[in-house]
């Protein structure tokens, strides 16, 4: 009885997988996940939820109540006096008021106006008194003397010019002939700042000073700038000092 050889069998070659649905056995009994039967559900897993905070137990709150809108009553009138009475006194006294605000504020305006005058007419005074007191003629002195007597204070007159000026005048002037014509051309106020007066004020002058010696014709001029204090006596503007710069 002959023997049947089985065929050899083909050497796998490197990397070669095994034959498909050939599985190594592991000699372990692999277990099966059961089918699902028919009709069960399989259960859903819900998010975790945040805990529940618990308010604190203490007194209950009332609900806010709407804020009561009071009407303003009008006040009553003292007893015996009527509203048109008060209402009356209200209107005399602002028409008081009124008056005495208008009172001030015309005396304000009255007295800057008067103010104003009084320093145009020192300026004026000053300018005719210069010109008196710095005019003069060798041979008409006591006409001079006499002219400055009525321009100046008694006391600024007896000080300064019966005793300084009118000597040297008598000197100088019949000796060399002196002729003097004083013109003013320019004079304003000096600024007072808080000392300012209706009754004084300085006054700058610009005198031009035309001297003729003897028979000369011909005038030689000297400018000159003096500052004239003035006062008021009586009403009329006096000079009371009289300084050369």
């Amino acid at each position: 009885m002959s023997s049947t050889t089985p065929p050899p069998r083909r050497r796998r070659i490197a990397g070669e997988s095994a034959r498909p649905g050939a599985q190594r056995s592991t000699g372990k009994p692999v277990a099966k996940k059961p089918a699902p039967t028919r009709g069960s559900k399989q259960k859903q897993v819900e998010p975790a939820q945040p805990p529940i905070q618990k308010k604190p137990v203490g007194p209950e709150q009332k609900p806010a109540s709407k804020p009561v809108v009071r009407t303003a009553s009008r006040p009553s009138a003292p007893s015996g006096v009527s509203w048109r009475e008060i209402a009356t006194l209200i209107v005399a006294a602002a028409l008081l008021v009124g008056g005495i605000v208008v009172s001030v504020l015309g005396y304000q305006h009255w007295h800057a106006d008067s103010f104003g005058d009084s320093r145009t007419t020192a300026v004026k005074s000053a300018s005719e008194s210069a010109e008196t007191i710095l005019s003069y003629r060798y041979d008409k002195l006591d006409e001079h003397e006499d002219a400055v007597k009525q321009v100046m204070t008694t006391k600024y007159f007896e000080d300064e010019y019966v005793k300084v000026t009118a000597p040297s005048l008598e000197e100088l002037a019949p000796q060399r002939k002196v002729t003097i014509d004083a013109k003013v051309r320019n004079a304003a106020v000096v600024p007072c700042g808080e000392k300012c007066s209706a009754n004084e004020a300085k006054v700058l002058l610009f005198i031009d000073l035309d001297r003729r010696l003897g028979d000369e014709t011909t005038a030689t001029v000297f400018g000159n700038r003096v500052v004239l204090d003035m006062v008021k006596v009586n009403g009329d503007w006096k000079v009371s000092d009289v300084t050369g710069l």
